[in-house]
């Protein structure tokens, strides 16, 4: 779709032409686009766990007196996104093949914030 020149493409050319996207008129039931929307919206959702986990490691929230959680919130991520994305970040750099299948939008960050839960769950009563 994009070529790849070893950075990532332009999102603001992305979101114009996603905000601009008008359904397609020769698919009347909108399933192949809504399929790949809903790949996209999954693969997007992972690259902002990723750069979440980023500012994690370089500790940006901590500089500023403050925590991840309430930095996505200040960025505008409402506060039920913000605690799936920190736990997600939390844990997910220990699940490759979950990394795997939210990195190409096959996981939702709710089905991978499922699994993240659940491993907490069996692991607290294992203890």
């Amino acid at each position: 779709m994009f070529e790849y020149f070893g950075v990532m493409p332009d999102l603001t050319a992305l979101l114009d032409a996603i905000i601009d996207a008008e359904p397609p008129l020769d698919d009347p039931e909108g399933r192949a686009e809504l399929e790949t929307m809903r790949l996209m919206r999954n693969a997007l959702d992972h690259q902002i766990v990723t750069r979440a986990a980023q500012l994690d490691r370089l500790r940006v929230a901590e500089r500023s007196h403050s925590t991840l959680r309430r930095l996505l919130m200040d960025m505008g991520f409402p506060p039920a996104a913000a605690s799936r994305i920190v736990r997600i970040v939390a844990r997910v750099s220990a699940l490759d093949v979950v990394k795997g299948h939210a990195a190409d939008g096959r996981l939702s960050t709710e089905i991978v914030d499922a699994i993240v839960r659940g491993i907490n769950h069996i692991e607290s009563v294992a203890a």
